[in-house]
């Protein structure tokens, strides 16, 4: 009897292990590895603030030409639940924001999803991206770069779209692999991305945009996804590829809801945790 007891109490306990979370993705072994709300305070365990002009870093003008210089205020948590980063005109200069998890929180393969909306005023540049936490490879964009979300309202009317995109060192800058979307950013949307050691597959609103797939002759110059990637979020003003079109107003922001990055996954395990998501 004791034996039987065992053996069913085991069974009950692998099916229930084996039943997707609510509110957590369901990708193989699918651990929620980062769960952030922006409820509170910033958590400065996990983010840290890019500060000033680039100089400090080798990126004078965050190496596009840009006008702002980043500070610590233009960074608000717990904005009615949100984060905002806002840019803001005064004195004859912009400021803004820009925080990342570099040294504090990477991770290589799973699921990002980010739900934010972004500015459209004339010259900002929104983004929500990922870089390697190494150059291993080389500086950029040879090791690789990862946009989860942008928005280039740096450039004229007729050539604004929603972008996630890759940069790699086959690819990159004018060149990079792009997936457009015509939607109205300034809207609250989902933007996804799932990252595998063969594939990466993005998503808006749980509709497919896009993949790359990794090359069968795959070199780092063709797919340098292979290691440590953190998170950026940055509201940018006037780069210097844009339209340099002053932007109207003084104050502009991007609103971050919350970001949940899941474990590893792998193509044959792949399940999504909004309602009607499609299997890609």
């Amino acid at each position: 009897m004791h034996a039987y007891l065992s053996i069913l109490y085991i069974a009950l306990s692998v099916l229930l292990l084996a039943q997707p979370r609510a509110g957590v993705c369901a990708i193989g072994s699918g651990d929620l590895l980062l769960n952030e709300n922006f409820n509170q305070t910033l958590n400065e365990s996990i983010w840290s603030f890019d500060l000033g002009d680039g100089c400090d870093q080798g990126l004078c003008q965050w190496g596009n030409g840009e006008q702002q210089v980043y500070t610590r205020a233009n960074v608000e948590a717990n904005a009615n639940g949100n984060l905002r980063i806002v840019a803001r005109y005064e004195g004859g200069k912009w400021t803004s924001g820009r925080i990342s998890t570099k040294g504090k929180f990477t991770f290589k393969y799973g699921r990002v999803d980010v739900r934010a909306k972004l500015p459209t005023a004339d010259g900002m540049f929104p983004a929500i991206w990922m870089m390697p936490q190494h150059s291993t490879y080389g500086t950029w964009p040879d090791s690789g770069e990862i946009d989860i979300a942008e928005y280039q309202s740096a450039w004229t009317k007729d050539k604004r779209v929603s972008l996630q995109s890759l940069h790699f060192k086959k690819q990159h800058g004018g060149s990079a692999m792009s997936f457009n979307t015509k939607c109205d950013p300034s809207d609250w949307h989902i933007y996804t991305v799932m990252w595998s050691p063969d594939f990466i597959k993005f998503m808006r609103d749980n509709i497919y945009i896009g993949s790359y797939i990794r090359p069968k002759d795959a070199t780092p110059a063709s797919w340098p996804y292979n290691q440590e990637f953190y998170l950026i979020l940055n509201l940018a003003v006037e780069p210097e590829w844009g339209s340099r079109a002053r932007p109207e107003g003084d104050v502009h922001a991007m609103e971050v809801d919350w970001i949940r990055v899941n474990e590893r996954l792998d193509a044959s395990a792949l399940f999504c945790h909004y309602p009607n998501c499609p299997l890609l």
